[in-house]
């Protein structure tokens, strides 16, 4: 029989903080020796996520087994960050002692994170792998196939199921199965990073009683390696932000290998606990407290405020993360029907207002997450990003920092649409060049308001749209990549506005201002060179120019820009 714990054998990759080289080691390990290491480095960022999802259960689970009220008490936050700067070894080392038998990836009666009686048809392990294809799976970024079967190390199997009980699709299973979502499967999951890996773990420790999320505390919460029944139904479930975090989405048997080749190759796999089941209520709804939740504002009429729904932030394609920033770091309120910030979030902001950590320290925020096609078992991509934290704008007493954020922002997108929709009109012009120019001109509006630009656009951007003159320019006008060169060049220049704007906030605006001026000024200068050089294109590029400059003057304030000289008006 194969031996494999994962509480003492290697199977977690971290980065080491002195060499920054890649190794495998164990819970306890990691767990004693975290200040040492600087972060979890799985092989995909969902693995990466799940596996700190599975860490913080394990430590909050480690410390309630001693005191239950431990990991909720300041000042033992205060010990932990002031002065030991590392978890209590005691504590680690007795829990993991207590529950090692339940961390076995082969073991007889409780196999780590399967169900041990499971029987069914054999199978490839692909099918826990996302970007693998098996079966009628999608492959993502891989070509494997059954002719060519997928092998896992024990280390890879481990982190598979961690994984997939986390971020499974829901989709059907034969004729009579069907898998359903598992707790992140469809959202954007933050976590705080901080200096190493003891910081990460305690700045994302944040309490138990989650009644926000409704994961209020109970008694009976515990992550699944102490519970009798893993797979049990009830309208209870999660009992707990433990039982949230250790949530068995699929059943699972990993089929021992023989003889000494140790690479996993098949497996047993069905349907395990759905995270969500309004209509059976066989589970409770809960909200997962990693994501940060909107409120839907058409919502506003529902009787009890407990019914407004919400959905969570998604990765979409060509939108980067910080574009939500300020959304992320607005103040949360106790009201069921608004808007619910990640937990970590709102513990750090904690820690700082108590003093546990210093106010005027920047962290990040990782956000890991995948893109997929919504009610399908389809993945676009998976990201991981890095946003910078400031702790500034946490800080209650700051609510105008959040305000201005927004307003930058906001800003930035208004000057987003004007580039978007002046390069769509230079397309129109070149390709209908017949077009009288009065068929755009709205007087009184601003050029990024006009509604019959907004229709042609729209009607371009609709595959199934009947206007094939709208098409025509949509294809020009995506081929100059204005919303790609656009946002990728404020990237840069947003950061640096977000970290001066606390301490010279009228200096940082104005040079954001200047910032969107040179962006887009460059951009368009893109779009303007590949409309091309004949006489038509020149009179295309001459009046969209022209609505161009006048819509950066009204928006930014500034005098209009001309274009043809190598800086902006004001001699910058």
């Amino acid at each position: 029989m194969i031996h494999f714990n994962l509480i003492n054998d290697g199977w977690i990759p971290v980065s080491s903080l002195s060499s920054r080289e890649i190794s495998s080691i164990g819970v306890k390990e990691l767990l004693r020796k975290a200040s040492e290491y600087q972060c979890v480095q799985g092989d995909t960022p969902l693995e990466t996520a799940a596996i700190y999802r599975l860490l913080i259960a394990f430590v909050h689970a480690a410390y309630a087994d001693q005191d239950k009220s431990s990991l909720s008490d300041l000042e033992t936050w205060r010990r932990l960050w002031l002065e030991e700067q590392r978890f209590d070894g005691d504590i680690i080392d007795a829990y993991c002692n207590k529950y090692q038998s339940r961390f076995n990836l082969f073991d007889d009666a409780r196999p780590f994170y399967q169900h041990a009686k499971l029987t069914g048809k054999v199978e490839p392990v692909s099918s826990l792998m996302g970007h693998v294809s098996s079966g009628a799976d999608a492959t993502l970024f891989n070509h494997n196939t059954k002719e060519n079967s997928v092998q896992l190390s024990l280390g890879k199997a481990a982190r598979a199921i961690v994984t997939i009980h986390a971020f499974g699709l829901a989709g059907t299973k034969g004729s009579t199965s069907q898998f359903g979502d598992a707790p992140c499967a469809r959202g954007v999951m933050f976590f705080v990073e901080g200096d190493n890996l003891f910081e990460t773990l305690f700045l994302n420790l944040f309490e138990r009683d989650l009644r926000s999320h409704r994961l209020k505390y109970r008694e009976e919460d515990r992550p699944v390696w102490e519970l009798g029944d893993a797979f049990a139904s009830s309208p209870k479930r999660p009992y707990g932000l433990l039982d949230h975090l250790t949530w068995q989405n699929r059943r699972i048997l990993l089929i021992e290998p023989k003889g000494e080749n140790e690479q996993i190759a098949e497996m047993i796999y069905a349907p395990g606990l759905k995270s969500s089941d309004v209509k059976a209520k066989s589970v409770r709804e809960v909200f997962n407290p990693f994501y940060h939740w909107n409120a839907k504002t058409d919502d506003s009429g529902a009787r009890d405020p407990s019914e407004r729904s919400h959905s969570p932030i998604v990765f979409r394609e060509g939108k980067a993360l910080w574009r939500d920033s300020a959304t992320l770091f607005e103040l949360p309120l106790e009201d069921e029907g608004r808007d619910k910030p990640p937990a970590p979030l709102t513990h750090v902001r904690i820690l700082a207002d108590e003093g546990v950590v210093p106010r005027h320290r920047t962290y990040r925020l990782l956000a890991i997450g995948a893109c997929t096609e919504s009610g399908r078992d389809k993945t676009f991509f998976y990201r991981a990003e890095n946003l910078l934290l400031p702790l500034d704008y946490l800080d209650e007493r700051n609510a105008s920092l959040v305000s201005d954020l927004a307003n930058a922002i906001s800003l930035a997108e208004k000057v987003g649409k004007l580039l978007n929709r002046c390069a769509f009109l230079l397309a129109w012009l070149v390709t209908k060049p017949t077009t009288p120019d009065q068929e755009f001109e709205e007087p009184g509006k601003p050029f990024d308001e006009q509604t019959r630009i907004e229709t042609k656009y729209t009607a371009g951007a609709n595959e199934r749209s009947k206007d094939q003159d709208a098409q025509k320019a949509y294809k020009l006008f995506s081929s100059f990549g204005v919303e790609r060169l656009y946002w990728s060049g404020l990237e840069t220049q947003f950061y640096r506005f977000l970290q001066d704007l606390p301490s010279e906030p009228e200096e940082a605006k104005e040079e954001w201002r200047k910032q969107l001026r040179r962006a887009a000024r460059a951009t368009f200068k893109q779009a303007t060179d590949y409309a091309g050089a004949d006489r038509r294109a020149l009179r295309a590029v001459i009046k969209a120019q022209e609505q161009f400059d006048m819509g950066v003057g009204y928006l930014l304030n500034v005098k209009t820009i001309n274009s043809n000289q190598g800086g902006d008006s004001d001699g910058k």
